[in-house]
This record gives C-alpha cells, sequence and structure tokens, in this order.
C-alpha cells in the first residue's frame, strides 16, 4: 500500500502483568473519555518500542513525513478488525493502545485509539473522530492528524484534522471511505 514494497514484521514483548492490569481497567463510558486511553501511561513502553521500530524504518528509507504518518497507518490498518462483541462480548468496550497491540486487533474506536496514542508519541497533534451517524449501521470513529497535508480535514481551534482511516486497508491520509455517508463529526484534540 502506499507503495511501500517492503514487509515488515515485529515481535512486541508483551508482559503478563499487562493483560492481568488491562482486564481490570476503567472503560469510559463517553466517547470525549477516550482521550484519557489515548494518554494511558500504561501502554508508554509498548508504544515506545513501537515508534522506535517505525522511526528506524522511516530513517532507513528516507521517508519523507507523508510516508512516516502513512507508513504508521499502514501498520495499524493491517491490525485484524474485531467487533467488540467477539472480543469482549459487549456491545461497546474500548481498548486501550497496549491492550489492542496484545489482542491484535480490534474496532474501530480501538484501532482510532492507537493510531492517535502513536502518532502523539511521535509529535504529532491529534484527535478523536466520532462520526455519529456515519453509516445506516451506525457510529465510526476515526483520527484527525495535524501536518502538511491535503484533502478531509475538520478545523478546530485553527488546527487542521485531517481525517485517518484506521480500519480496512490502503486508506491514504485525508481520504474518507466512500461508506462513510455522514462526514459531520465531534472532533476532540488529545492536546
Amino acid at each position: 500500500y502506499f507503495g511501500f514494497s517492503s514487509e515488515w514484521t515485529w515481535n512486541i514483548p508483551v508482559p503478563l502483568t499487562y493483560y492481568l492490569y488491562y482486564a481490570t481497567a476503567d472503560r469510559p463510558s463517553d466517547y470525549s473519555e477516550y482521550i484519557k486511553m489515548v494518554k494511558d501511561p500504561y501502554s508508554e513502553s509498548l508504544l515506545n518500542y513501537i515508534v522506535e521500530e517505525i522511526n528506524r524504518v522511516a530513517y532507513e528509507n528516507s521517508f519523507m513525513e507523508k510516508e512516516k504518518v502513512e507508513f504508521t497507518i499502514v501498520f495499524i490498518q493491517s491490525l485484524p478488525y474485531v467487533p467488540d462483541k467477539v472480543s469482549a462480548s459487549a456491545d461497546e468496550y474500548p481498548k486501550y493502545p497496549a491492550e489492542t497491540l496484545i489482542t491484535n486487533g480490534g474496532d474501530c474506536e480501538d484501532t482510532s485509539i492507537l493510531a492517535a496514542a502513536l502518532l502523539r508519541k511521535m509529535g504529532y497533534r491529534v484527535a478523536l473522530l466520532f462520526l455519529s451517524y456515519a453509516t445506516p449501521h451506525g457510529a465510526h470513529v476515526a483520527v484527525g492528524v495535524a501536518g502538511p497535508f491535503s484533502g478531509s480535514y475538520y478545523e478546530v481551534g485553527g488546527v487542521k484534522y485531517f481525517y485517518l482511516e484506521t480500519t480496512g486497508e490502503g486508506w491514504e491520509i485525508e481520504r474518507i471511505p466512500p461508506d462513510i455517508t455522514d462526514t459531520r463529526a465531534y472532533v476532540y484534540p488529545v492536546d
């Protein structure tokens, strides 16, 4: 995707204590509180590991800024889509960033929380986008990233957050999938 001709595989070391911690961690009841999940301090070591790997690949391949963000999104989009009813036996069960990595997948809010956390660690301004009436099936969550991009964006406080789709494969920065029929969104900047 995006012209990347190589394939990368990472083995991520995960201590058993992570499983135990997240099994009892509190879950936000409101979309606006997902920002706390993006900033989860317990996910830091796993996120640092992934960011180091992304930065290493970007450096070795002389990626420009947009390519580095796209490479990050390709990584996120490669994770399997797993509905909450399958992974947690619940209608709505948002996962923390490390939890999505540990379980190797998630649904739109899980991969968006992970993407926002990684991009934030990489120094980008990010926002969570909540599209309440996105599809005939219901709401959708995506990420907004500020940067020198063009295309579809949401502006808050003078910052343009370009749309990033985290589910499915091949979605470039600023491209909203055609099955998103209503693009109105609540935008929650992370910082």
